[in-house]
């Protein structure tokens, strides 16, 4: 036998990494806190869980996903799409699920597939979630930052506002790629003209240009979605006993530490989010294993609601389903 991997397969062993390093970083990541939790070094368990408050949590972050395919359909509707709130809802939350596991959480891009499915233009249906998200970011950014001018004297260190500024500059950079196609100067019109997929995206932009007039309303719901989002931390921390979070910190903190969801290092952030929001809540004077349970809380149950989306990602998980109830019941008849 060879005691050797021939240059082949280490050029697969390569390509694979390359394509797939950011899964790995999260899945190391998220298993060293799990083991930080389980070493003995700390409490394994909150002294007491509130399941109340979890569900009100969930709800709340349900509701936020409500109202976001409410817009999603309005913004629809105004570019002349006719289309359901069950089919906008079941779309939208088959891209959170996505979105739960891809860097930067890009998978939410796919709803423009979903549209498809359901016979809406991938051009109408990607103006609709581009033109959204570009002013809702813009809308977060703002909080984000301001909360960061708010506390940052008496809670953020150097490492945590330049993780911020680092993030910021990617979503910056989005927004000024956003504008250049909603608004092409002549250099990327004559790209459009060299290139197919340009030209695309060029025709995706003309779209998101009859958008500008919901911007109003996107900011609204927004701001609505903002205030869920807060309401959401606030009853996690209280499930857990976190008594010192008062619900305006919960306002501010949200959109801050969910900005390293966005960084394109791991999948939505994994690892990343979570050692954000133990570093800050460890400043803040919550102990390890609080502050740990809250980051891993709010994983789990933003994950288990984004589920609702799993029919949508596989439209065939329905019919087994029915499936295997006819079954059941032919059982049970028999």
């Amino acid at each position: 036998m060879s005691n050797f991997v021939s240059p082949l397969s280490w050029e697969k062993i390569r390509e694979h990494l390359n394509h797939y390093w950011q899964y790995y970083l999260g899945i190391f990541l998220f298993i060293s806190i799990l083991r930080l939790i389980f070493s003995g070094k700390t409490q394994v368990m909150p002294d007491s869980i509130n399941i109340w408050f979890i569900i009100l949590a969930g709800f709340s972050y349900l509701l936020n996903n409500i109202l976001m395919s409410f817009r999603l359909r309005r913004i629809l509707s105004h570019l002349d799409v006719k289309t359901s709130f069950s089919q906008v809802f079941s779309s939208h939350m088959g891209g959170m699920l996505l979105s739960d596991f891809t860097p930067g959480r890009s998978g939410y891009l796919s709803v423009a597939v979903f549209f498809n499915r359901k016979g809406i233009r991938y051009e109408k249906g990607l103006a609709s979630i581009t033109g959204t998200f570009i002013y809702e970011f813009l809308f977060k950014l703002g909080l984000a930052l301001l909360s960061v001018l708010f506390m940052y004297t008496t809670i953020f260190g150097n490492s945590m506002l330049i993780c911020c500024a680092a993030t910021a500059g990617i979503i910056i950079s989005l927004i000024i790629l956003y504008l250049l196609v909603v608004y092409p100067p002549g250099f990327v019109l004559d790209l459009g003209q060299r290139f197919s997929f340009i030209n695309r995206l060029l025709e995706t932009g003309r779209e998101c240009q009859n958008l500008h007039v919901k911007v109003p309303f996107v900011i609204f719901i927004s701001g609505i979605c903002w205030i869920l989002r807060g309401f959401e931390w606030y009853c996690l921390a209280m499930a857990i006993g976190i008594s010192s979070i008062q619900f305006s910190d919960a306002l501010f903190l949200n959109p801050l530490l969910t900005l390293l969801s966005f960084v394109p290092i791991s999948p939505s952030g994994i690892g990343f989010q979570e050692s954000g929001i133990v570093g800050v809540f460890s400043i803040l004077g919550i102990g390890l294993t609080l502050s740990l349970w809250f980051a891993l809380l709010v994983r789990f149950i933003e994950t288990g609601i984004d589920l609702i989306g799993l029919f949508e990602v596989f439209p065939q998980v329905p019919n087994a389903i029915k499936k295997g109830l006819s079954c059941l019941m032919g059982k049970r008849e028999a």
